[in-house]
């Protein structure tokens, strides 16, 4: 028996979800970051990675959004982000919930400085 491997290099991430409008008090949406390669193939799991996620109000200082640690929801973890939360550490899916009116953009990146990625 054999196995071909293939290890490649992240070149793209993006960003999925099923929602673009959060409301108050309903369940927070999942937010999914998606690594590419160079001919824009998806990995399969990058959910050991660890990502920086920031979050930038439109108009106020106050954020209309926070993210929601798996741990404080009622949602089970994928694998490998259990692991990152519990090491206070973001991976590439997270929960946002709407905690004011207002307009914010999400965003995502890779943690460590060995990939120098772009949206």
């Amino acid at each position: 028996m054999s196995c071909g491997v293939s290890v490649d290099t992240i070149r793209r991430i993006q960003l999925s979800t099923t929602t673009k409008v959060l409301f108050l008090d309903a369940a927070p949406a999942k937010m999914v970051v998606h690594a590419l390669n160079s001919e824009g193939d998806m990995f399969s799991s990058v959910g050991e990675i660890p990502f920086e996620w920031r979050i930038n109000s439109m108009a106020s200082a106050e954020r209309p959004l926070r993210i929601v640690p798996f741990s404080q929801s009622k949602y089970e973890a994928p694998d490998g982000i259990r692991e990152l939360e519990e090491n206070k550490k973001r991976g590439n899916v997270v929960l946002v919930e709407g905690v004011s009116t207002g307009a914010a953009n999400l965003q995502a990146s890779l943690v460590e400085p060995f990939f120098k990625v772009g949206f």
